[in-house]
């Protein structure tokens, strides 16, 4: 097969990956795994560049563990062609003015990924063999380069939405705290029970994440309930509890505007419910309820006894976790009861 006809079997095959593929980091391995089968050589690296510290940074690797710190590598081929804007291809680094990013190679060809006057990184690739890279190479990888170049741009704008998002949580986070001041750290504490229980389960790291997450923001509903019932001494009044309950669903109205939520919401709006049914706000039972939500209960249950609040006094841990076994199977999923008691045994092991 000629070159041209190999360069657009391989855009076609990105085309195609990114078409099922939404995640850039991912799809940028895709790109450089295919770079560097086409060309044959020995280390393929995608290097983005953090405009703020001036630095570039790995981001995908091929035939490399990532232990090269840049920073310290100012004087490498990577860092002149990021001055340059220019690529360049070395046929025997150790005959040349540049440091070596690796011990055994000896040819390096380092191409800007470029979008408008932009450059968001480099892709570098080494080879073991002097003057491997010919100039038919830079030139294929360029165009190659090219869809690269819009994944990495993606990136770019995924972090920093990714940024906002998470300085929008932290405001969100101590928002409740402002109405119910008398219970400081609250969503703290169950968010790390949460992301425990769901790691003790196997559960994926965007799921981990996202128990977290729903964890910090489970009761930001109460921002729209009266502080004055909240900060109540003593038992509440069916009216007042009645009040306290539209929490749940206040939550998912706050927040199902903003986005990025996902399962999240359902969590917020379910984690009273209970496994036997006699839960709120809708009644939901068993695995009706969402898996977040059940997880939720059981974390947020667990520090409601044993944090000291201005209406009881706190429960020993001893106590509380002797409670939730108590609620296996009636108000908590026994399977979650099970990863949480294995997630505390953990804990105090360590």
């Amino acid at each position: 097969m000629k070159r041209p006809e190999i360069i657009l079997d391989i855009i076609r095959e990105i085309r195609n990956v990114s078409a099922k593929e939404n995640e850039p980091e991912a799809l940028s391995r895709v790109i450089l795994d295919r770079m560097v089968a086409y060309l044959g050589c020995d280390i393929g690296d995608i290097l983005l560049f953090n405009n703020d510290l001036g630095l570039l940074f790995f981001q995908n690797s091929v035939g490399r563990d990532i232990d090269v710190n840049m920073a310290d590598s100012k004087n490498t081929l990577p860092n002149d062609v990021l001055r340059t804007g220019a690529p360049r291809i070395v046929g025997d680094i150790s005959s040349s003015e540049f440091s070596s990013l690796s011990r055994n190679t000896v040819s390096q060809m380092c191409i800007p990924v470029i979008l408008g006057e932009k450059i968001y990184g480099i892709v570098n690739f080494e080879s073991r063999k002097k003057n491997f890279f010919t100039e038919e190479h830079l030139a294929s990888i360029q165009i190659i380069g090219f869809p690269l170049g819009l994944v990495l741009e993606k990136a770019e704008l995924r972090e920093e939405i990714f940024n906002l998002h998470q300085g929008l949580l932290r405001v969100l986070v101590t928002a409740p705290e402002k109405v119910e001041p008398n219970y400081p750290h609250h969503a703290e504490r169950v968010a790390r029970l949460a992301r425990m229980i769901a790691s003790n389960m196997g559960m994926s790291s965007d799921e981990i994440y996202d128990a977290e997450k729903a964890g910090l923001l489970h009761d930001i509903g109460k921002i729209q309930i009266d502080g004055v019932i909240l900060s109540k001494p003593g038992h509440l009044t069916d009216q007042e509890f009645e009040e306290v309950k539209r929490h749940t669903v206040l939550g998912r109205l706050i927040l199902k505007p903003i986005g990025f939520m996902g399962p999240i919401l359902e969590a917020i709006e379910h984690h009273h419910e209970r496994f036997d049914g006699a839960g709120y706000p809708h009644g939901l039972k068993g695995e009706e309820i969402p898996l977040l939500a059940r997880i939720l209960a059981v974390a947020e249950a667990y520090d409601g006894m044993t944090a000291k609040k201005h209406y009881a006094d706190a429960l020993s841990s001893e106590e509380a976790i002797q409670e939730i076994k108590n609620g296996r199977g009636t108000a908590f999923d026994p399977v979650i009861v099970d990863a949480f008691l294995g997630a505390i045994q953990e804990d105090t092991s360590e």
